[in-house]
């Protein structure tokens, strides 16, 4: 039986550095985790800049899904967003025992 994940975001977005003054401006971003059409926690979402020259520095992102399917994305503090851009996905799920990854 094959199984179809859909993420909805409101916003993708991410930031760098660990000092106030060297952080980016976010914007929040949230969204949800559907399997088959149904909500799916314990998951582990990263979300990976796609790079648009060498000035870009910003940071991989991350989000971890609620047992109702919702996140909300995740730099410096829980739930603070990330900076405007564009960004690959990567979704981890534990699998009965072992862990499976996929990237959407």
């Amino acid at each position: 039986m094959r199984q179809f994940v859909f993420i909805g975001l409101a916003a993708v977005v991410v930031g760098c550095g660990d000092k106030p003054e060297d952080r980016v401006s976010l914007v929040t971003a949230a969204g949800a985790v559907t399997v088959d059409g149904a909500s799916r926690g314990d998951i582990k979402l990263t979300f990976t800049p796609v790079k648009t020259g060498a000035t870009d520095l910003r940071p991989p992102v991350g989000a971890s899904v609620g047992a109702d399917g919702k996140f909300s994305i995740s730099t410096y503090e829980p739930g603070d967003g990330a900076a405007p851009g564009q960004y690959n996905v990567t979704m981890s799920a534990a699998v009965g025992a072992a862990a499976a990854d996929a990237s959407v």
